[in-house]
């Protein structure tokens, strides 16, 4: 018998990852006019804790054995050097030399994959305590790691640290609470909520592209050019708005089959497949090609980004990267 899905978090993982496509496709023009500044920081404001918050919750399956699913391991160790190697390849192909790859740092879209890889063996530790003993002690280590002027995309170690309160905070989540969340009273004040968002992020994008580098999670403070007091508080800030968002969005997700239903439950294809698609993009300047006034651009962006996301939610594409997690790794290791 086929499990039944729930659609919600599909729905909701849909959205999350057209906004990640969408927030990529910006992110080489971010500058190229107000409009495209304002929607490019607003999604980066919350999506990737959103999605990190999916991603514990669903955690929760493999928490049910008493030891580590070598598979499910295996399977994001595998997709992250996959996934590197295409963008160096791609990279390489493109400018026409061998661009530099480095197995230890990362600092583009493979960094999801690999802090997955050790955020599943981190959680056996963190599963043994109270959630408040455990998401308090994550978020007290993410805000002191940012002191540390070494601390960066080495092993993705910082963003590894920086989203783990995210993660925990979803594999905590009870599923009971969705029922709470979706009234009519709650999702008017998500709009509410959201609109007040809306304006005061419109209102300050000097103050964000001023200390944008907080809302990555991959670097120390020391690049902030700021004092480490003004950096932690900026950064506890951050895990309110991102929570704050990210509740106001969930209140608003519809809980039955949509047409959109289906592409979350392919999130990984369209992950992997979109970063490749916009390196294509960036390093071949297609963007040349676009009108580089705000408004013509940004709606340009969105209008790829639906249509990539779609694409790349194609059956057979969503399928071939889920083998990552079908081979047999502990038959593998134990052969001779």
């Amino acid at each position: 018998m086929e499990k039944r899905r729930i659609y919600y978090w599909d729905n909701l993982k849909a959205v999350l990852i057209f906004l990640v496509v969408l927030g990529h496709f910006l992110l080489p023009v971010s500058g190229q006019g107000k409009s495209v500044q304002f929607v490019y920081f607003f999604i980066y404001l919350f999506h990737m804790p959103a999605f990190v918050f999916v991603t514990g919750y669903f955690a929760k399956y493999y928490m049910k054995k008493d030891v580590p699913q070598i598979n499910k391991l295996m399977g994001f160790l595998i997709l992250f050097l996959v996934y590197k190697g295409l963008l160096w390849a791609i990279q390489s192909i493109v400018m026409g030399e061998m661009a530099q790859f480095d197995f230890f740092v990362e600092e583009a879209a493979p960094w999801y994959l690999l802090c997955m890889f050790f955020w599943y063996i981190y959680l056996p530790v963190f599963d043994k305590f109270k959630p408040v003993v455990s998401i308090g002690f994550a978020i007290i280590l993410s805000i002191l790691i940012g002191l540390d002027s070494h601390v960066g995309t080495f092993l993705c170690f910082s963003r590894c640290v920086v989203f783990l309160p995210f993660f925990l905070g979803g594999y905590y989540f009870k599923e009971g609470i969705i029922e709470k969340i979706t009234t009519m009273k709650t999702r008017i004040i998500a709009v509410l909520i959201l609109a007040a968002a809306v304006v005061i992020v419109f209102l300050n994008l000097g103050f964000i592209d001023r200390y944008e580098t907080i809302i990555y999670g991959s670097y120390s403070y020391f690049l902030m050019k700021t004092s480490n007091g003004m950096a932690m508080m900026l950064r506890g800030m951050w895990y309110i708005v991102a929570m704050v968002l990210t509740i106001a969005l969930m209140c608003l997700i519809p809980k039955r089959k949509t047409p959109i239903s289906y592409i979350g439950s392919r999130t990984l294809s369209i992950y992997i497949i979109h970063r490749l698609i916009r390196q294509i993009f960036e390093s071949c300047n297609l963007y040349k090609y676009f009108d580089e006034s705000g408004i013509q651009l940004l709606i340009v962006c969105t209008i790829v980004s639906i249509a990539i996301t779609f694409v790349c939610s194609e059956k057979h594409l969503a399928n071939l990267f889920q083998k990552a997690f079908q081979i047999n790794y502990d038959k593998l290791l134990r052969k001779k």
